[in-house]
């Protein structure tokens, strides 16, 4: 084998390792820390939750995806994944083809993974079909009557990351 396909061989061989070192995260981040995004895999919610080592709007997040006694699922993280996940794999595809043929980067696959699943937890959390407000809730948000919608607080805080593990 000449030098200048093993210098290739060793380039995608590095970048590839390289890539199985990042973590594509969107969420909610931690206070003032864009780039730590909440764990929130096994928090179980419950009625009398007390989280002070989850941000506020995260904890909002989780009643909102998973419901409580009185407040509906109004799930939008989970349908994000689902409803995209084709995308997402095609889009990984392509990028990792990409890294093998020496025009894209480990660093680039995963940013644009990361912008575009922010794009879509976006997207279900505004247009996904959820439960609509009680009476006395849509009363306190008047004029808007859409779910999760109110302020714009939890969409304007759905932000992405890679993270380097």
């Amino acid at each position: 084998m000449n030098s200048e396909v093993m210098a290739k061989w060793i380039r995608i061989q590095r970048d590839l390792e390289r890539l199985c070192t990042f973590q594509v995260h969107v969420g909610f981040p931690n206070e003032g820390d864009v780039g730590n995004i909440s764990p929130l895999q096994g928090v179980k919610v419950t009625d009398d939750m007390v989280a002070s080592d989850i941000p506020e709007i995260a904890t909002r997040a989780l009643t909102q995806e998973f419901g409580l006694d009185k407040t509906p699922k109004r799930s939008f993280m989970r349908p994000a994944m689902d409803n995209n996940e084709q995308q997402l794999m095609s889009i990984a595809r392509g990028g990792t083809a990409g890294i093998i043929a020496g025009t894209g980067s480990p660093e680039r696959l995963t940013e644009v993974l990361s912008d575009i699943h922010t794009i879509h937890m976006k997207q279900a959390l505004v247009h996904g079909d959820h439960e609509k407000n009680a009476p006395f809730t849509l009363a306190k948000k008047a004029p808007e009557d859409r779910p999760l919608f109110h302020t714009q607080q939890m969409l304007n805080s759905i932000q992405g990351a890679v993270v380097r593990v």
